[in-house]
């Protein structure tokens, strides 16, 4: 099923790409129409072109114990990177980002919520105004204080007040879906997340599978999105993920969708 999500595409109108947006799997899932719109942003915002791969990193086969599963999806995305001139990767996901530092160390990463904060903050994002959100780091961002830091920097310049919680940063707790806990113990899992959503006020995440874990708890939680392109913000916190069936369902929509828009082309499923 992984090929009805594959894509790799450089810029359109452009035979190389400098760069390439691998928003990872799960963010297609919950948030597309955001992939969209940040597609839309790094295109305008990034000389010399940015590609778009959509593939998973592989982390599930390395969670399981996959090792041959695990191998197979690295040496895809070598081959995939390779066959693009070797850009530079920019990875949405901290999981994303975990795998292709400790497993594809010879491609170069860049973390999008930098490119955010250096770039600038479309002029419509959405204002705080003061508002308190309790952040959430996600637990493979614990050794990368770039992007835990980029997400404070974004959150302080479109003026919301962060609180951090007890446990945060290098040493944030996990929301219960790592290691693929939700599906093996979900009795353990719950109690992960409950743990974790102890804090009082609404929170902020920047995984996807974070933020859905939280909401399906009944916690409201944002995601750093919902900031930067979001409309209708009082729902968002509130707004369910989708179920198993209905993610695979939303990535093959974008990636129709998606190839439609920038490229002209139809999907073709046999």
């Amino acid at each position: 099923s992984s090929e009805y999500f594959h894509l790799l595409k450089n810029q359109p109108q452009m035979a190389h790409s400098k760069f390439v947006f691998f928003p990872g799997c799960q963010l297609c899932s919950s948030y597309s129409q955001y992939v969209g719109k940040t597609y839309d942003y790094l295109m305008k915002n990034l000389e010399g072109g940015v590609g778009l791969y959509l593939n998973c990193c592989g982390a599930p086969a390395e969670w399981a114990g996959r090792e041959n599963l695990f191998q197979e999806s690295i040496d895809k995305i070598h081959l995939d990177w390779e066959s693009m001139g070797k850009p530079s990767v920019i990875l949405a996901c901290s999981t994303c980002y975990y795998m292709f530092q400790n497993y594809m160390s010879d491609i170069e990463i860049i973390s999008l919520w930098n490119i955010f904060n250096e770039k600038g903050l479309p002029q419509n994002a959405n204002k705080g105004n003061g508002k308190k959100l309790v952040v959430h780091d996600s637990c493979t961002a614990r050794d990368y204080s770039n992007i835990y830091d980029s997400i404070r920097d974004i959150a302080n310049k479109l003026e919301y007040e962060l609180i951090e919680p007890k446990y945060t940063k290098a040493e944030t707790k996990c929301c219960g879906y790592g290691g693929l806990s939700y599906f093996a113990n979900r009795e353990f899992s719950t109690f992960a997340t409950d743990n974790r959503i102890g804090e009082e006020g609404e929170y902020l995440a920047y995984c996807a599978m974070c933020r859905d874990l939280f909401v399906s708890r009944g916690k409201n939680t944002f995601h750093i999105l919902d900031l930067i392109f979001g409309e209708n913000m009082e729902k968002l916190d509130i707004k369910k993920g989708p179920t198993l069936s209905e993610r695979r369902d939303n990535r093959l929509r974008f990636k129709r969708f998606i190839l439609n828009k920038y490229w002209g082309e139809e999907l073709n499923l046999k």
